[in-house]
């Protein structure tokens, strides 16, 4: 690979005859260009990486006749940090972007720090509809996506791929794992207290409890905490294969449910009580701008909407994933 050109709004790579121009468009969306140059027709694969993680969320290959080009959708390109190309089967570089433009300010954007079963897919819903860019639908997630990027945080003690898909991507609502596990809530806080947060809840914990054994019943047996069943197999055949498995062994291990005493809807309840009060507590500390919601009560989306000071006319949340 060589690095033909390389200006503040325009880079150029030439990929073994295959020019790659990266360049802002007249609204300062990036865009991405292959133009075959070469007299052969060669197959080009790209693997497009999030910001500072190291795997990719997807791939695009394709055999590209002489003079051909081709330009990358914005549904590729608008998560991607960088590029890997090959061209015939033979690795031919990295291949940094152009940073993002456009980016909304931190402080318009919205994290959900609420534990699972506390209504954060309902809260993704109802603010897709209202028009924000979801995290669980945007470019930058979907289930497979979603295990590996949960893994890489926690196998590497590192909110830093938070941070970045905060900082660098147009998403604007962000909810589920990771941002909803104890610890890797409050740090985000620390670090963005500018930002806006929600802390979903359950009406009593005794009705959260109910539902995250009610959902996750596999793994909650004889009133003991038992992911044998499923991680063992996590294990042996590799992330991928069941990716509710590792996603959900990484939630459960923030939760720490076996560090406290008492039978196992007592230590759930713990779980639940010390989640939120340690999250009040950062909220407060760093004075930041945020909410309590909780979806099954009636105006309760009215209420967020008001908060948010945006348009709405119907007051109460689309609740999904009901036990």
């Amino acid at each position: 690979m060589i690095l033909l050109k390389s200006f503040m709004d325009n880079l150029e790579y030439d990929l073994k005859g295959i020019k790659l121009i990266n360049y802002y468009d007249d609204s300062n969306n990036r865009v991405v260009k292959v133009h075959n140059q070469s007299t052969q027709t060669k197959k080009l694969n790209l693997h497009f990486y999030y910001p500072s993680i190291f795997y990719p969320y997807g791939n695009w290959e394709l055999e590209i006749k002489p003079t051909e080009w081709f330009m990358l959708g914005s549904g590729l390109i608008d998560p991607c940090s960088f590029l890997i190309s090959y061209v015939d089967g033979e690795v031919t570089g990295k291949i940094h972007l152009l940073h993002q433009k456009n980016l909304k300010p931190i402080k318009d954007k919205v994290i959900c720090v609420g534990l699972n079963k506390t209504g954060t897919s309902s809260l993704g819903v109802n603010l897709k509809k209202l028009g924000f860019n979801v995290w669980a639908d945007s470019n930058y997630s979907n289930p497979i996506n979603n295990v590996e990027f949960s893994n890489y945080t926690f196998s590497n003690k590192s909110i830093g791929t938070s941070i970045d898909l905060i900082e660098k991507t147009n998403v604007d609502f962000f909810q589920d794992i990771p941002f909803s596990c104890p610890g890797i809530s409050e740090r985000l806080i620390k670090n963005f207290p500018q930002a806006r947060y929600v802390l979903t809840k359950r009406i009593d914990s005794e009705t959260w409890v109910k539902s995250v054994k009610k959902f996750w019943h596999h793994y909650f047996k004889e009133d003991k905490f038992t992911p044998n069943s499923f991680s063992t197999i996590q294990h042996h055949i590799g992330v991928g294969t069941i990716p509710e498995i590792s996603y959900l062994l990484n939630m459960f291990e923030t939760w720490d449910i076996d560090s406290y005493k008492g039978t196992l809807d007592e230590k759930l309840t713990q779980v639940y009580n010390n989640h939120n009060l340690s999250v009040k507590k950062t909220l407060i500390t760093h004075n930041c701008d945020w909410i309590e919601i909780d979806v099954s009560k009636k105006g309760e989306l009215k209420k967020l909407t008001n908060w948010l000071e945006i348009e709405n006319n119907t007051p109460d949340f689309v609740w999904v994933n009901k036990s």
